[in-house]
């Protein structure tokens, strides 16, 4: 079996992560930046529903540090993920009434 070499080169993901950027404001949108400002590239992204997890920012500084980038995420939800739903089992009415509050236009 052969592997890519980005699977013995990427280290691995650490559960008790303490993320190395911080959080900026564009207006009233919080952000999530890390990697050098003057970076020639950079990248912008988009979370899951568990928006700004520390196992997703760990993502952003490992982009930031093997790429030399600037990486920037929005918190579109605005501190309010919806990985509590999924906590003690599933919550489809809590979880739908939420994507209905979030999965607007306004978003």
């Amino acid at each position: 079996m052969s592997y890519s070499n980005a699977c013995c080169s990427i280290p691995a993901v650490v559960s008790d992560y303490n993320p190395v950027g911080s959080m900026e404001n564009l207006g009233d949108l919080p952000l999530y930046t890390v990697g050098p400002k003057d970076a020639k590239k950079a990248v912008l992204v988009i979370y899951d529903i568990y928006a700004l997890h520390n196992n997703t920012k760990q993502f952003c500084d490992i982009l930031a540090k093997q790429c030399g980038w600037r990486v920037v995420m929005p918190d579109f939800f605005r501190g309010d993920d919806g990985g509590r739903f999924f906590q003690n089992g599933f919550d489809r009415e809590g979880l739908m009434a939420w994507i209905g509050q979030r999965a607007t236009i306004e978003i």
